[in-house]
């Protein structure tokens, strides 16, 4: 399993089909390529766009189909220079993922807030 956090924004984000100008979605003008116009498509493997769940969310969808489609495996969890890896199997929601890295982890109470957690997505 890997991250996506750097997937997102920056370079390699979105692709110009036509120029092969690399850039983040904040950088498109209209949708379209800011050097030449051309289309442009998302590149890599990233997280949904948050717009694409905002819309399942808006049409009635379950979250869950969208997240499923990009592969979802787990989570991550990160706490004090270490990573733990949870598989979907293991935790239902995210809260699960928490309680379960807390526990692997032996996270005081006052710790608590240092604790990350990213989904995690197959190779």
């Amino acid at each position: 399993m890997k991250t996506e956090a750097g997937k997102r924004g920056g370079p390699g984000g979105m692709k110009c089909v036509d120029c092969d100008w690399q850039g983040s979605c904040d950088e498109l003008e209209d949708e379209k390529c800011p050097q030449c116009g051309g289309e442009v498509k998302q590149v890599g493997k990233g997280t949904p766009p948050v717009e694409s769940l905002v819309d399942a969310i808006l049409e009635g969808e379950d979250v869950r189909d969208v997240l499923e489609a990009g592969k979802f495996a787990g989570w991550i969890a990160f706490y004090n220079n270490k990573k733990f890896e949870i598989k979907k199997s293991e935790a239902n929601d995210l809260y699960g993922a928490k309680l379960l890295a807390i526990t692997h982890f032996k996270v005081p109470k006052s710790k608590q807030g240092l604790l990350a957690i990213e989904p995690a997505y197959d190779e």
